[in-house]
């Protein structure tokens, strides 16, 4: 169970401040991952708070950087599950000029 005094909860509220705040001038957020967005950076700080970090900006950056990442991942593996070849990317029918002038 976490306990915070009034004290800290002060800070964690200042640390997703800042975190929300930086988090909204990256420019990724959107309509569809506003709530998502809050409670991951929310959760994050919680978590980094329950080991012990207490200074807003340490946890402000962690979370920012753990949403970006979680975010980043989602997005490429949303790429990779769409991808298909183009005509140009195979590799079936390659020429290399080797020759030596």
């Amino acid at each position: 169970m976490l306990v915070f005094s009034d004290a800290e909860l002060g800070l964690l509220g200042k640390a997703f401040d800042r975190a929300w705040d930086k988090y909204l001038r990256a420019g990724v957020l959107t309509p569809d991952n506003l709530f998502e967005s809050r409670q991951l950076l929310a959760g994050r700080i919680l978590r980094s708070a329950y080991f012990g970090e207490r200074d807003p900006f340490h946890l402000a950056r962690d979370a920012v950087s753990y949403l970006w990442q979680v975010k980043n991942f989602e997005g490429v593996r949303k790429r990779v599950q769409n991808y298909t070849t183009r005509s140009t990317e195979t590799m079936g029918h390659v020429a290399f000029d080797v020759s030596v002038e």
